[in-house]
């Protein structure tokens, strides 16, 4: 009997240091999404109302997909992992800059063996429950570390590709999403982009306190009313160094699901955003009009990356979007993939300055050889030379070096036989759109890149690196630009200056 008091002892120590263990994490993370909430507030002027605190079990939908993307709320439900019980979490991982799982068994003593790290960490998982009277769907669970521990028995963490809230086979033609990242300078838009209506607006942040609230009591001028004018006062509002989020409205002529929503926001909207922004737009969303479907997907991009100038300063995105819109909705399925590609190198440029000149001069020499035409991208030869001097060469290399490598690959260096220099062509596509070239950058481009691209280490200076990589930068972004259709004033990194 003693050793049956002493064991029920035991347990229900236990149960309640694993209750107060539970009590202190949830407070811990209660206060963190409180700071995380203060931080986001002050730092992008995001609405109190739009950042719900913790499991938010009656906040509306958009808010807890913004919560979740900006880690002030979380959600938190009980699923099964591989067949056993867990209490599964998923956040916003503030290092990594992804969506973060986290898995635990509800009971500290669990089988060892309940989840076998063989089995679980080499495949993804999707799981689903339900949190806030909400269903909770989590696609592509992949596993980083996955064991067991005396303390917390059986645990996962993970990354999660992309959370539906609600019913994920909802159809709608009205959807919503926020973009972050994106500077309106408080102007709306609203137009067409294809069959579709699109709108643009900012999402204005809280007003500061202004000091009436002492007034507005009708309080007298007395030592409680400078309290009240001290406690309900500001100064100076401290200026957020993030844009304000920015709500994007999309009527489509047909109901469609949240995926096609998304799919058609990304591939026709936001890459012409990017390239007006400067950084890659995250996108929150989309969700429908009657907030029974929400979609969240990681796409890797920071909340907070560097942003580079290609716009001049204030241009309005109406100005912009009018201008670029009829071209790219007049444009080929091919010629819009190309725009992309260049948006996406000049958006991905490494901060390393050797890879940075690698990069770019892809970048350029892609869009050369997309916007150019064959004339100027290779020499003006008639088919009839062309092949005249396949012939010949290949004639002569068989008597000087018959049984060569050489003479096999030839045919594989036919492509490049009849085109120009990089260099050249580079020049060409600059005097094309009306990029002003300096002195010596092309020269810095080709002694950087070619060693790089070869496998020998480049003898530039870390200024010619820094020359070359600027100029490509802004090459490509002005080469896009004058595609598009866009004729107003750019932003020349290289000397701090904008110009028509």
């Amino acid at each position: 009997m003693r050793l049956d008091l002493q064991n029920s002892l035991e347990r229900g120590a236990l149960q309640v240091a694993a209750y107060l263990d539970a009590r202190q994490e949830q407070y811990g993370r209660h206060q963190l999404h409180h700071a995380t909430r203060e931080q986001w507030r002050v730092r992008a002027g995001i609405p109190m109302a739009l950042m719900p605190i913790g499991d938010c079990p009656k906040a509306p939908l958009p808010a807890v997909l913004l919560g979740i993307r900006l880690g002030t709320c979380e959600q938190r439900f009980m699923t099964e992992f591989d067949g056993f019980p867990a209490d599964v979490s998923v956040s916003h991982d503030r290092i990594g800059e992804r969506l973060r799982f986290t898995a635990r068994s509800p009971e500290t003593q669990a089988d060892p063996l309940a989840w076998p790290p063989q089995i679980a960490s080499y495949r993804q998982h999707s799981l689903s429950g339900r949190c806030a009277d909400r269903a909770v769907t989590l696609v592509n669970v992949g596993m980083t570390d996955l064991g067991y521990a005396s303390d917390v028995g059986n645990y996962a963490d993970g990354h999660v590709a992309s959370i539906v809230l609600g019913d994920g086979q909802v159809t709608s033609r009205q959807w919503s999403a926020y973009l972050l990242g994106l500077k309106l300078y408080g102007v709306r838009w609203q137009g067409c982009l294809g069959d579709a209506e699109v709108s643009l607006r900012p999402i204005h942040p809280d007003p500061p306190r202004i000091g009436r609230a002492a007034r507005a009591r009708k309080i007298r001028q007395n030592l409680f009313w400078r309290i009240m004018e001290s406690a309900t006062f500001r100064r100076s509002v401290m200026p957020a160094d993030l844009p304000q989020p920015v709500q994007v409205d999309l009527l489509l002529p047909a109901a469609v699901t949240a995926e096609v929503a998304e799919r058609f926001l990304l591939e026709k909207l936001c890459w012409l955003l990017d390239l007006y922004a400067g950084r890659r737009v995250v996108l929150v969303g989309p969700w429908d009009a009657e907030e029974r479907c929400g979609l969240l997907k990681d796409f890797g991009r920071p909340l907070a990356s560097l942003k580079t100038g290609d716009l001049g300063n204030g241009i309005m995105i109406r100005n912009y979007l009018d201008a670029v819109l009829p071209t790219w909705e007049a444009m080929s399925e091919d010629e819009r993939r190309d725009i992309r590609i260049g948006i996406g190198i000049l958006r991905s440029l490494p901060v390393e300055l050797e890879a940075a000149v690698v990069v770019g001069g892809m970048g350029l020499e892609h869009l050369a050889r997309a916007l150019l035409p064959p004339a100027r991208d290779g020499y003006k030869l008639s088919k009839r030379q062309r092949a005249q001097v396949r012939s010949q060469l290949a004639a002569f290399a068989a008597t000087i070096a018959p049984e060569s490598d050489w003479l096999r690959d030839l045919p594989l260096l036919d492509v490049r036989l009849f085109q120009r220099p990089a260099p050249d062509r580079i020049r060409q596509l600059c005097e094309t759109f009306g990029v002003t070239i300096k002195g010596g950058e092309i020269k810095a481009y080709v002694e950087t890149r070619n060693p790089v691209t070869h496998g020998r280490l480049p003898e530039t200076t870390t200024d010619q690196k820094i020359q070359a990589m600027l100029f490509e930068r802004h090459a490509i972004a002005v080469c896009l630009l004058r595609k598009l259709g866009y004729n107003g004033a750019v932003y020349d990194v290289r000397e701090a200056r904008t110009y028509s």
